[in-house]
């Protein structure tokens, strides 16, 4: 039996411990947190093995944890996660789930619009230091303020025997940048259809994270009056939230979502909106791009986007952000029904390629 161990730190993603379960497998998972009954009640359900370590004793105790392990599956690079793969032994295998976040945020000018960065970083004249300013300003016009030790990222990456991506496209986008070890395809969710009558709402974003570049699309679709629903119930409140607050206060027919819905509520949602638009430069918010895929809703990305360009190649029917405002002064917000099914149907494909049982045999594979 091949034995894998799953660190966590953050329990939202617990659930993607299933995408390893297989006969071949036995998995146990650690998280590293907070011991609670909402925590032991969502680890419970998996049906796991799992051991629960306060950050205090975690590091000391997961190095003595994993020797029983043929391959460590880290959920996410945090302080913790980083600390266990430079003090293990070389012989340990590590593969890293990557999120994206944690390499997306060393590049910010690449993915991130000018309005995104000028709100969420602004650059003030402190202590009447006008000298320290202009510097600041000129790094800011150069793309030199978002400096990181590129040899650290190396050598951290060197580490791991692979990471998991969803799609190729990201792999590409990220290595250009950044050192990454070999890749492996990360399997697809089930989504169900839930298709409704459509409404004519267009949804945009998917939280208050300027990752969804709130800003731009707010600029593109001026001059015109779709009912626009924006979700923004959760995410850091900063200058940039203070901006969107502001800017999308005067749009007209705009409904915020500021409160978390349960399951039922934000299907309902989905199934009655005609599109999605997120408009992100990274690959981000796949589940509500699934989600609205099964819903019959017409998808609008940033071309920038490595799921702009991943979903495109599998054949799916993707619109830029860029059409958007055109689309809603043609009234060509919306898919055909033959659209909609086509959609589907690719993402069921999708599903049937980016199987748990080839996942499973790729780590193993990796492993040897």
């Amino acid at each position: 039996m091949f034995k894998i161990l799953h660190i966590h730190t953050d329990p939202k993603f617990f659930f993607d411990t299933l995408s390893y379960v297989d006969d071949r497998v036995d998995n146990s998972i650690i998280y590293v947190g907070t011991e609670n009954y909402l925590i032991k009640n969502k680890l419970d359900k998996l049906n796991i093995n799992y051991l629960i370590y306060s950050p205090e004793v975690a590091v000391n105790s997961i190095l003595k944890d994993i020797t029983d392990f043929d391959a460590v599956v880290l959920n996410e690079f945090c302080k913790i996660k980083t600390q266990i793969v430079s003090m293990a032994s070389p012989e340990n295998k590590f593969y890293l789930r990557l999120f994206g976040y944690e390499l997306y945020q060393r590049n910010l000018h690449r993915y991130l619009h000018s309005k995104s960065i000028k709100y969420r970083f602004p650059i003030f004249v402190k202590d009447n230091d006008v000298k320290k300013y202009l510097k600041s300003k000129l790094k800011r016009v150069l793309k030199l303020d978002f400096r990181y030790n590129e040899q650290e990222q190396v050598d951290l990456y060197k580490k791991l025997n692979s990471v998991f991506l969803f799609s190729e496209e990201e792999y590409n986008e990220l290595n250009t940048f950044f050192y990454l070890p070999k890749y492996i395809q990360l399997p697809l969710y089930p989504f169900p259809v839930n298709i409704k009558s459509k409404k004519g709402t267009i949804i945009v974003g998917n939280s208050k994270h300027l990752w969804n570049n709130h800003l731009e699309i707010f600029d593109i679709i001026k001059g015109t009056n779709p009912e626009i629903f924006l979700f923004y119930n959760y995410g850091p409140e900063n200058g940039y939230t203070k901006q969107v607050e502001k800017e999308g206060g005067k749009i007209k027919n705009l409904i915020w979502q500021k409160d978390f819905l349960e399951l039922d509520e934000f299907n309902m949602i989905y199934s009655t909106a005609s599109a999605l638009v997120i408009n992100s430069y990274r690959q981000h918010a796949l589940g509500n791009i699934f989600t609205a895929i099964m819903s019959g809703c017409k998808i609008y990305l940033n071309p920038k986007s490595p799921t702009f360009k991943w979903l495109i190649n599998e054949g799916a029917i993707i619109s830029s952000v860029y059409i958007l405002k055109t689309d809603i002064l043609k009234n060509n917000i919306g898919l055909t029904d033959i659209e909609m099914q086509h959609n589907i149907n690719i993402y069921n494909k999708m599903r049937i390629n980016y199987n748990s049982s080839n996942f499973i045999t790729n780590i193993m594979s990796c492993n040897s």
